[in-house]
């Protein structure tokens, strides 16, 4: 495999930017533990969405849903909303 400038600076951009999504969801969750219910939350987050897209780059974060898949992951076999115990 031949790596160029191009490829190796977007691989290592790709890490630097994970890495400040994951800080900044991590400051998110660490500030929204204190808010109350109605408060906006995410606000870290939402602030560098709407840096990014003021580049003129177009950039949005997501929430993935659970699914039962993943749920399987965390809590155990989970099979049509039960769970399956070996």
């Amino acid at each position: 495999m031949i790596l160029d400038k191009l490829h190796l600076m977007l691989r290592v951009t790709d890490q630097l930017m994970e890495n400040l999504i994951t800080e900044v969801m991590e400051r998110d969750s660490k500030a929204d533990f204190t808010k109350r219910r109605g408060e906006e939350k995410g606000l870290y987050l939402k602030k560098l969405v709407k840096d990014i897209n003021g580049t003129g780059i177009t950039f949005n974060v997501w929430k993935k849903m659970r699914t039962v898949r993943e749920m399987a992951c965390m809590i155990g076999q989970v099979w049509w909303g039960q769970t399956k115990r070996s």
